[in-house]
């Protein structure tokens, strides 16, 4: 009996990643038709900051379980603050303001062109190589 939950233990470890870019996925899509929801009430940078505080406390409280700030030193800490100024500060607030005003569907559609763009972008401006494998 427990040999079958070792075993499927051991094979939701082997697809974790798989599984956590699935529940992010969902997340993301969830919150975008939420986030639709809020127009009118709240605006974009009332959002942006309830986000930026959101996630602060989440990343402290992982840092302090697994003793992840121990680990930091004072240079990382300001790629940090700088990884989550763009990120948080000027990626989220466009990205709400672009679904305040195409609506969440829509701002789904213009989302899934990341991939192309990035593919693109890198070949073009990064001068990476290209399989045919990895353009499909």
């Amino acid at each position: 009996m427990w040999h079958d939950a070792v075993v499927i233990y051991i094979g939701l470890l082997m697809y974790l990643s798989e599984i956590l870019a699935i529940a992010a996925a969902t997340c993301i899509a969830t919150s975008s038709m939420l986030i639709g929801e809020l127009r009118g009430r709240v605006n974009v940078f009332r959002l942006a900051r309830w986000q930026m505080v959101a996630s602060f406390l989440m990343t402290a409280t992982a840092s302090l379980v697994v003793g992840g700030w121990r680990t930091l030193e004072g240079w990382q800490l300001g790629y940090l603050v700088i990884s989550s100024g763009f990120g948080i500060v000027i990626a989220s607030t466009t990205y709400f303001a672009a679904i305040y005003t195409a609506g969440a569907r829509n701002t789904a559609l213009l989302f899934s062109l990341t991939s192309p763009f990035a593919l693109l972008l890198g070949y073009l401006v990064l001068g990476e190589t290209v399989s045919i494998q990895q353009s499909l």
